[in-house]
């Protein structure tokens, strides 16, 4: 099974993935989206760090902090 596919399966993967996303986000008073970017680049950031094998051959930065990855 390829890598994608796994973490496809990982329920908490997608659940890390949607809490990173979601305290990152910053919406106005009219519900408008003002850092979709930011927030969707920190996501990304974890699923990289996750297919690669090594903390070395990947470095999140900046690296996580407590706040970001807190799932609630």
């Amino acid at each position: 099974m390829d890598d994608a596919i796994q973490l496809a399966d990982q329920s908490s993967t997608v659940e890390q993935v949607f809490a990173i996303d979601t305290h990152h986000i910053k919406i106005n008073e009219k519900g408008r989206v003002l850092n979709q970017k930011h927030a969707m680049n920190r996501a990304a950031q974890f699923i990289i760090a996750l297919c690669h094998k090594s903390k070395e051959a990947y470095q999140v930065t900046p690296e996580f902090e407590p706040w970001e990855i807190e799932l609630h």
